[in-house]
């Protein structure tokens, strides 16, 4: 169990300051107004600090030195890894104007990406 306590938490519809968020395994199974005390879980004091949901990026052509037409099997998956460091948890792999066969190309490694997502990646 993790815990993250303190923060303003930022919700769809309000703020929750300060809150909790639970943590189990890889699901969220609480999200609390107030901020608790230490436990036997793991504890992280994120007073004055926000938690915000993963941002979504509708327009990326690349990051970190990869780009999505890069001519081998692995830029989009390369660019799906680097995005979480900045807080992007989804997003739109998108070209500029290109010859078919490179199109092709990066749909097929779009499509690849999205059915074998490296754990961690966007």
């Amino acid at each position: 169990m993790i815990v993250l306590s303190g923060a303003d938490l930022v919700l769809p519809d309000r703020l929750i300051s300060p809150g909790t968020i639970v943590i189990d395994g890889d699901r969220i199974v609480d999200v609390l107004a107030g901020a608790l005390p230490r436990d036997g879980a793991v504890f992280f004091d994120l007073s004055q600090r926000y938690v915000v949901p993963g941002f979504i990026d509708v327009h990326v052509h690349g990051v970190g030195g990869a780009d999505v037409l890069d001519e081998d099997d692995g830029a989009v998956a390369r660019v799906a890894e680097r995005l979480p460091r900045y807080g992007v948890t989804a997003f739109c792999p998108t070209t500029i104007a290109c010859r078919p066969d490179a199109l092709r190309a990066m749909l097929a490694a779009v499509r690849r990406a999205r059915t074998t997502r490296p754990a961690g990646g966007a």
